[in-house]
This record gives C-alpha cells, structure tokens and sequence, in this order.
C-alpha cells in the first residue's frame, strides 16, 4: 500500500509541475494574445485609448500579478475601485502560490525522473504518471459540455468566496478591455500547453522504458515494474 502511495505521489509531482508550468507559460503567453484582440473586439474605440496605451496598462497588470515584490497596482489610464483591487490581489496570491508550486514540483520532478533513471523504475513512474494525465480530459470534457459563461462564473464561484471578481465597468473600466473572450483564448491555450506537456513527458517515459527494455533484452535481464 505505502509503495503505491508513494509511487502515485511521484505521478501528482509530475501532474503538479506540468499544472504550474502551464498556467505560468499561458499567462506569459498572454500579452500576445491581448494585442492581438485589440483590434477584433474594437477595445480602441471602447476605451477611447491607443494600441499602445492599452498595452502598457496589461503589462502594468501583468507584471503586478507576477511579480511578489510588487505590492501595489496603479493603471496608469483607468481607475479602480477598492473591490476590484481587492480582486486583483487575491488573483496575485493565486498566482504566487502557483509560482511556488511550480518551483518546487520542478526540482522535485528532477528528482523523481534522477530516481526512475537510476533505479530502472520507468514502468511504474509511467502507470502514476498516466492516471493522473487523464486528469485534464476530464476538464477539457466538463469545458466542452458547458458554455462557457457557465464555466467562467462555476471557476470564480471556486476560487473566489466573494463577488469581487464581478466589477462594475463605471467603477472599474479595465474591465471594458478584457472581454470574456481574451479569457476564453487564455483557458484554451492552457489546456493545450497542458495537454502538450503531459504528452511530451509520457512520451519521454516511454522512451526510457523501450531502451530500458533493449538493454535487458541484450543482457537477458527481466525490466523492474515495481
């Protein structure tokens, strides 16, 4: 039982750092994405702004959310509320947790595949590490299912315990410039980076198992599974 554990445990580092890396990649992607809406959802005329302007008041938010030694969030075109300050705080703390966990379960993940490779364990980092991949299926299922003002209003209902999040456009006009869809584009290309990563690993995986097999093919030497 406890090796089970422990070996699943192996499998949820994995599924923890390609979690983490993957919403910090999408965010960071993210800029991209913002400039390129810009145009097709008329976020010009909408906020009486330039291209340009509208871009560094994301960067302004963008660096706030990321960056821990910066405390305090001033846009330099748009007012704010103390709710929607509020908000952008407790999305900070999501986000700091998120780059911490992401630093941790990379160096522990480069323990687990150091330990896998000297310990021939492949087979059974491959079953934890499978199991757990399924995992972003069944979000991507539940997203399919649901239209996507349902899914965005369930995941604040998740991850916020307050009405913060639903900002008044009078009171915080940033709001006007991030449309439901540039969130919509965010979450897709998170579940693509994810899906990517967990494939890239699983297939790494597999690789080292079919080597590991050839070698003990070669020296007659059964493959360890457990």
């Amino acid at each position: 039982m406890f090796n089970q554990a422990y070996s699943y445990g192996k499998g949820l580092i994995i599924f923890l750092f390609a979690l983490t890396s993957s919403i910090l990649l999408a965010l960071l992607i993210s800029p991209f994405v913002f400039n390129l809406i810009i145009k097709p959802f008329n976020l010009i005329n909408i906020s009486g702004l330039s291209q340009k302007i509208l871009q560094k008041n994301y960067l302004v938010l963008l660096n706030y959310l990321l960056n821990p030694f910066i405390k305090n969030l001033y846009f330099p075109n748009f007012v704010q509320s103390s709710n929607g300050l509020e908000h952008f705080i407790e999305v900070k703390n999501l986000f700091i947790v998120n780059n911490i966990v992401f630093f941790i379960s990379l160096v522990t993940s480069a323990f687990v595949f150091k330990n896998a490779y000297s310990k021939k364990r492949w087979l059974t980092l491959k079953k934890s590490v499978r199991f757990f991949s399924f995992l972003p299926v069944i979000f991507v299922f539940i997203f399919l299912i649901t239209n996507f003002d349902q899914f965005f209003i369930e995941f604040h209902h998740i991850l916020f315990r307050n009405s913060n999040w639903i900002f008044d456009p009078a009171k915080d006009p940033i709001i006007n410039v991030l449309p439901e869809e540039f969130f919509q584009i965010e979450f897709i290309i998170f579940f693509v980076l994810l899906m990517l990563i967990l494939f890239l690993i699983n297939l790494l995986i597999s690789r080292q198992i079919k080597k590991e097999l050839l070698l003990n093919n070669s020296m007659n030497i059964p493959v360890a599974s457990k």
